[in-house]
């Protein structure tokens, strides 16, 4: 699968339009190919089944048996056994036979590594094959408090009873992670992850032609996805806010992310270190580990709950330190700063995509923001689509009407250069649902106001709320000349 194929299926995953989960994006199917087991319900109700697993001691024996089919046939009823499997083998394990002990201590190792995952997928398989007789097995499940064991139980008996869906996300967590972003941040967007989860079978439909085999891209992902999975456990992600700063420039500036959801932080960061390269050094701030790839970014995963990224043209400017400290706290101070607090007091954070602008003189710098004060967007869930609404306010009705010349301007050269790609360009992955985007926009103006409007499917929001965010890189033509400054405290050290 190329780069494009991968980078079309993040788009899916920031966005959860496959699930908010990790494993949301692993074929069952393919999941069960490779561990030999047919996805039945009887397979899976003997994987979910709970008890000390004394049922399981024979085994043992077959575990030493000369007959290698006999010995692989145990060694299949163990993993199948999953978690009930344990306390036997850690008898197996002290037991005189070598072989068993052996045996025994390197299945312990498999289960412990994939048993979380495995007893997951399994829930979920039960799920998606829609047979009333596994309620039974699925409703112990449902008050579980393992990791996601509970939330994957109410999705599958959901998906058994034909009922709908979606993800449990806080209002009150949502205006947290707002809070916590730097007091100085004068444009926010946040996208929340609330869908039903999609087949990556159905996804990868959607990808199409990026992917090339659909079969061999089904396996591809789920081979990665479990990779991880094995690693970490399950993550699931609830949700994104981002803030940029009033100043951002060539010299100055800033743009924070907080990332909250739910993860094993230690599998997370052990997973981690296997794909950052060994010279990259981490520092830490207080307790928490931060790794900056280059001195204009910082990645750290502050706990369990959430993980911030924040990048900029200088390490001294970046907010790392105050965004993790607001985290500890458990709240900030950006809902109540004076410029931003009418902006977010309006702001209907029940929505999954919302964001607001304060314009300030660097964003200025965008001709497109030059005529307004500040602006708004929202994302209204309509079916499998949204509609977007963007509204602006400004002091010069003249130069508001120019915006939004600007942007019908804009909006009918982009809609002429798809007409001029030809009807076999019209059928390339996002080129016909840009074409309907463009198509839908509307945009006029009445006074100092604008307002905006256009119908999107959800596959396309990651972009557009990137243009949005776009608009306030500022980059003045001729920046002033920046002043000496001393060198940066050594915020973050290595270990």
């Amino acid at each position: 699968m190329g780069m494009s194929g991968l980078s079309f299926l993040m788009m899916f995953v920031l966005l959860g339009q496959g699930g908010n989960h990790l494993l949301d994006y692993a074929s069952t199917n393919a999941y069960w190919q490779t561990q030999k087991l047919a996805p039945t319900t009887e397979n899976m109700a003997a994987i979910l089944k709970t008890g000390d697993g004394g049922d399981l001691l024979p085994l043992l024996v077959e575990l030493g048996s000369p007959d290698p089919k006999a010995r692989t046939a145990a060694a299949e009823k163990f993993r199948t056994a999953g978690g009930r499997a344990l306390p036997v083998l850690a008898q197996g394990a002290q037991m005189p036979d070598p072989e068993i002990a052996a045996a025994s201590r390197t299945l312990t190792k498999e289960l412990q590594k994939t048993g979380r995952v495995r007893r997951l997928m399994a829930i979920r398989t039960l799920g998606e094959l829609k047979k009333a007789e596994a309620l039974p097995i699925l409703q112990p499940l449902s008050d579980s408090k393992e990791p996601f064991v509970a939330e994957y139980a109410r999705r599958a008996i959901a998906s058994i009873q034909g009922q709908p869906f979606a993800s449990a996300n806080d209002l009150a967590e949502r205006k947290r992670d707002v809070d916590m972003l730097p007091a100085d941040s004068r444009a926010v967007a946040q996208n929340s992850f609330t869908s039903a989860p999609m087949a990556v079978e159905d996804l990868i439909k959607k990808i199409g032609p990026l992917v090339g085999d659909a079969a061999t891209a089904t396996q591809e992902i789920t081979k990665h996805v479990l990779a991880v999975a094995e690693i970490t456990g399950d993550i699931r992600l609830d949700g994104i806010t981002v803030g940029v700063a009033g100043d951002i420039g060539n010299q100055t500036g800033w743009v924070a992310v907080i990332v909250r959801g739910e993860w094993d932080a230690a599998g997370v960061k052990a997973w981690a270190r296997t794909i950052v390269p060994a010279q990259m050094q981490w520092g830490k701030i207080g307790d928490v580990e931060v790794l900056s790839p280059t001195k204009e970014v910082a990645l750290a995963l502050v706990d369990s709950r959430r993980a911030i990224f924040t990048a900029g043209p200088r390490q001294v400017l970046l907010p790392t330190e105050a965004i993790i400290k607001s985290i500890a706290a458990g709240k900030g101070q950006l809902l109540a700063d004076k410029d931003m607090k009418p902006l977010l007091d309006k702001a209907d954070m029940s929505l999954p995509l919302w964001g607001v602008i304060k314009v300030t003189d660097a964003y200025r710098q965008a001709p497109v923001l030059a005529a307004f004060d500040q602006l708004s967007i929202v994302a209204k869930p309509d079916g499998a689509k949204l509609q977007l609404s963007v509204s602006g306010s400004g002091s010069d009705a003249a130069n508001v009407a120019g915006a939004v010349k600007m942007v019908n301007d804009g909006v009918q050269m982009a809609s002429a250069a798809i007409q001029n790609m030809g009807v076999q360009a019209m059928v390339m992955p996002g080129v016909a649902q840009g074409r309907d985007f463009l198509a839908s926009v509307k945009c006029a103006a009445d006074g100092t106001k604008a307002t905006a409007s256009a119908t999107v499917n959800r596959d396309t929001i990651l972009p557009l709320m990137s243009m949005f965010f776009m608009g306030t890189r500022a980059e003045p033509i001729a920046p002033p000349a920046q002043p000496a400054l001393p060198p940066p405290p050594p915020v973050v050290q290595p270990n």
